[in-house]
């Protein structure tokens, strides 16, 4: 089995696995770059089906300030500078 981070910075390659999206398609290439909130993440996806998903990431790049976690979400971001 072969794995490719679709780019060498955090937020671009969590961007693409959440939505699963080619970083030209999802934008987050710049340094100032947020996720847009029209991508639809898998959390999103699987939501209205009952599931629910959890992240864990002591990663500062992977909170709400970037486009990542939804202000409805008890936690998300929680832990992020």
């Amino acid at each position: 089995m072969n794995a490719y981070a679709q780019g060498n910075e955090s937020r671009l390659s969590h961007a693409s696995l959440w939505t699963s999206m080619y970083p030209v398609v999802h934008g987050m290439i710049s340094g100032e770059a947020v996720l847009p909130g029209k991508w639809v993440t898998m959390a999103e996806a699987v939501k209205p089906t009952g599931l629910t998903t959890l992240g864990i990431s002591a990663n500062g790049y992977i909170n709400k300030r970037w486009g990542f976690g939804d202000a409805d979400e008890e936690g998300a971001g929680e832990g992020a500078p």
